[in-house]
């Protein structure tokens, strides 16, 4: 029986305007050595690529071992070629990213040839082309006789009954030439048919049998001698379990060989959960830090606000008589005097340089406040004796034409004063840095019935202010107490819940930002890497894989290059945050769900951005992807 049986093959292109093939009859049996000539555009590649099924015909009818191929389905083509036959092309077409051996264990792999043999059956395939001394050498170190004769073996390597050799001495000097050919005629195992596409005459008439095109046409097919075989046995094919495990094998391989692409395609997604870690730990660090500050702060502060009728609470007295309720710690008044025109300077010609805002403050006033402040601060005679002296904020002494600093002058309505530190900071109450603070006696003595918003600031110990608010307004004044309401603040650690959620959701949704310009960031080097690849694409069809196959590969690698991403980021981003809060002292806190969510959003953004180039891979055609 005939291996491959063509009647009337003719293959068209742009519409039947081009005749690749025209009516092409032709058997060739098992064994054959078959040289096929011609001019270029004679239809020799074109047939080439019918007979190993990367192509198929317009008209007529291939019948592979008397079963017509027109009525495979691609699922049992892929199958056909992969175990059934070889290709050797003019490029070597090598993987440059594999070893020779695992170019060749590739090429077993799609023929269903099981793990366990795949080496040693490679290794033997390189020795007999005279490759043994490069087994796990990267094509890129071969010299041009070598890459070609490594293709042979790759050709050969899973036993096919059919060799397909499309001009495969047309790089190659003489001498590599002949001892291709001398291989293409001792190497294929036997029944393999072998057909060789050359421009070469004197390679043709080493053939078996030559049959020459013209125009798409057979004009001639001679014999020299008569030939015959047999089939080959077919393999016991690689189980499900090993199918699943060369998959894996393979896109690790290809991820790993090319860690450049893959580390410029996920820098996005590296970036993305990276700054998604860093801020959800230092969120929920910070939040916990605010959590002790509320307790520190927040649930230590009663305060209590009078208008100015209610004199009782403006007295000094009122400061002894709140410090006997059971849980105060300090107490202390304080009010805002009415703005005042600032000089930075001393002398009567120091011109005034804005109007600004001063408080009156007693020393337990100022321990509530709880600033920083650059400089001495108060000292107790300021408090005692009214002096004029005072706390700059620190945004009044940014915008201060002449610097104010510790030690220097003031004027304040056209009264001198000693400024006795820079607010820098305030733990409670933020306006203090717009303002200037003095002594409450300095602003009795000075500016006496001036002010608002007298207040009583309290600091309690933890868990009696609610208490201590209770009886506040009858302790500041006996008299009009009973209208008067004490505030605490429980509303503070709903602020920080709400704030701590405001957080949340911003970094949420800035990952979520960098996440998708991650996915087009993969995506766009993913489809750079199939234009790249598009040899290799071209190569694995004619091996056998199949259009879904190419899809999956594409779409594995780009999730396994998401997840690596974003492992990688989550590292970094730990590491980061660990040196920055234990440089800053701080307890860190790491919510376990933002470390299992990390490799999630890697594993999505890989499988997403993976989609389209995949789907572009897969719809490559063999034939186009190998044509220079």
């Amino acid at each position: 029986m005939s291996l491959i049986q063509l009647v009337g093959i003719s293959r068209f292109y742009e519409e039947g305007a081009v005749n690749a093939l025209d009516g092409i009859d032709l058997e060739i049996g098992p064994g054959e050595f078959v040289a096929v000539t011609g001019r270029s555009g004679s239809g020799k590649t074109t047939l080439l690529n019918l007979l190993g099924l990367l192509d198929r015909p317009t008209a007529g009818t291939y019948r592979w071992r008397g079963t017509p191929t027109e009525d495979m389905s691609e699922r049992r083509r892929n199958r056909l070629r992969a175990r059934s036959v070889g290709f050797v092309f003019q490029d070597s077409h090598l993987i440059p990213t594999r070893t020779v051996s695992e170019n060749l264990e590739l090429a077993l792999r799609l023929a269903g040839v099981p793990r366990r043999v795949r080496r040693a059956r490679a290794v033997a395939a390189l020795e007999r082309v005279g490759l043994g001394h490069r087994i796990d050498a990267r094509p890129s170190t071969l010299s041009g006789g070598e890459r070609q004769r490594a293709a042979l073996a790759r050709g050969l390597v899973h036993e096919p009954e059919l060799l397909l050799c499309d001009e495969p001495t047309g790089n190659l000097d003489t001498s590599n030439a002949q001892r291709v050919l001398e291989l293409l005629r001792e190497a294929p195992p036997g029944g393999c048919a072998v057909i060789l596409v050359t421009h070469d005459p004197g390679l043709a008439e080493q053939a078996d049998r030559r049959i020459e095109l013209s125009d798409g046409r057979v004009v001639a097919d001679t014999r020299r001698l008569p030939s015959d075989g047999a089939a080959r046995s077919d393999e016991t094919p690689t189980g499900r379990r090993g199918r699943v495990l060369d998959f894996i094998d393979d896109v690790g391989l290809n991820v790993s060989r090319r860690p450049f692409r893959a580390f410029v395609s996920a820098f996005g997604t590296i970036l993305a959960v990276g700054m998604f870690v860093y801020s959800v730990a230092m969120a929920t660090t910070t939040s916990s830090r605010i959590e002790q500050v509320f307790d520190l702060l927040a649930a230590t502060e009663v305060r209590l606000g009078a208008p100015p009728a209610f004199t009782a609470v403006r007295e000094p007295a009122v400061e002894e008589r709140v410090g006997r309720i059971p849980g105060v710690v300090d107490v202390g008044r304080t009010w805002e005097v009415e703005e005042k025109p600032m000089a930075a300077g001393e002398g009567p010609w120091a011109a005034p340089s804005r109007m600004v805002a001063v408080r009156a403050v007693s020393p337990g006033a100022v321990a509530f406040l709880k600033p920083d402040v650059d400089g001495d601060g108060f000292v107790e005679g300021d408090h005692a004796f009214g002096v004029p002296a005072a706390l700059v904020g620190s945004v009044v002494a940014a915008d201060a034409p002449v610097p104010i600093v510790p030690g220097s002058i003031i004027r304040l309505g056209g009264r001198e004063f000693m400024v006795r530190g820079i607010v820098e900071d305030v733990q409670r109450n933020p306006d203090v840095l717009f303002q200037v603070l003095v002594p409450a006696t300095t602003a009795e003595r000075l500016w006496p019935d001036e002010g608002s918003a007298w207040e009583l600031v309290v600091e309690v110990e933890v868990g009696t202010a609610e208490t201590v608010a209770g009886l506040l307004p009858l302790a500041a004044d006996p008299e009009q107490g009973d209208r008067l309401v004490a505030q605490t603040l429980p509303e503070a650690k709903n602020l920080r819940q709400t704030v701590t959620t405001q957080v949340d959701e911003f970094v949420v949704l800035l990952a979520g930002g960098l996440l998708v310009a991650s996915v087009f960031g993969i995506a766009s080097a993913t489809m750079a890497g199939v234009l790249e690849r598009r040899f290799e694409i071209g190569l694995r069809r004619a091996l056998g894989m199949s259009r879904r196959s190419i899809a999956a590969m594409f779409l594995a690698e780009t999730t396994l290059t998401g997840v690596l991403a974003s492992l990688l980021g989550l590292v970094a981003a730990l590491a980061i945050f660990l040196v920055v809060a234990g440089g800053r002292g701080w307890a860190p806190v790491i919510p376990l769900e933002v470390i299992v969510a990390a490799p999630i959003a890697g594993l999505g953004t890989g499988l997403v951005a993976g989609i389209v180039p995949a789907v572009h891979a897969s719809r490559l055609e063999p034939v186009e992807a190998l044509r220079r």
